[in-house]
């Protein structure tokens, strides 16, 4: 039964004895890496190493075997044909009725593609950020123009307003209200329309008291 279990894994199962020379491969082993059985049996694990795996992996690997505890972590490997994978392995020691260690078991999961699709979707994230960024950016610019446009005709209104005051010295006093009445509106953050209304009711004041002065429009002449 232990054998069909073996056998029958999704993932590659090797055991090997301590020195790494490998006893017993299953057939996903054989399907994965394209090495026949009779091509492993007692050959050393390193048959799959890769030059992409660090050093410091199996010297943590093999730290924690003599140790008589089980490792986990991921090798890139090489297949029969040159080709690399990406494997993530839990490789257990064996213990006989005595507490001797005689062998290894490792179960190794590829797990290429799912590495594959999660660089793919970190590169997809970064290229979100950067599209999201540069059009921030480009919105940042869009209002900045508005504002100054904005503010360019609101100055454009009141210079039209300033031309068409009338000029009599009865307008001063009126005319100096506009301006502090300006001041006041500008520095609450008034819009051009605010800004608009306001010195276009001080101009109607104005008119109506050089009227009721004159009796006549002969005053703005």
């Amino acid at each position: 039964r232990m054998s069909m279990a073996l056998e029958q894994s999704a993932e590659s199962v090797i055991i090997t004895d301590l020195d790494g020379r490998i006893d017993y491969v299953n057939e996903t082993f054989v399907r994965n890496t394209g090495y026949a059985r009779e091509a492993v049996i007692g050959r050393n694990v390193n048959l799959l190493r890769s030059q992409r795996t660090p050093a410091s992996t199996f010297t943590g690997l093999w730290a924690t075997l003599e140790r008589g505890e089980p490792w986990r972590g991921e090798f890139v490997n090489r297949r029969r044909d040159g080709s690399e994978y990406i494997d993530y392995a839990t490789i257990t020691p064996i213990r006989q009725p005595d507490g001797r260690i005689t062998h290894y078991l490792a179960v190794q999961e590829n797990i290429t593609e799912r590495k594959q699709l999660i660089q793919e979707l970190e590169q997809h994230r970064h290229h979100l950020e950067d599209m999201v960024a540069q059009r921030t950016a480009e919105l940042r610019i869009i209002g900045q123009y508005q504002i100054s446009a904005g503010d360019q005709r609101s100055q454009r209104s009141l210079q039209r307003l300033r031309v068409a005051t009338p000029a009599p010295r009865l307008h001063q006093h009126r005319e100096q209200q506009a301006l502090e009445l300006e001041r006041e509106l500008r520095a609450s953050g008034a819009n051009e329309i605010v800004l608009y209304g306001a010195y276009s009711r001080i101009l109607a004041a104005t008119s109506r008291s050089v009227t009721d002065a004159s009796g006549s429009d002969a005053a703005f002449r």
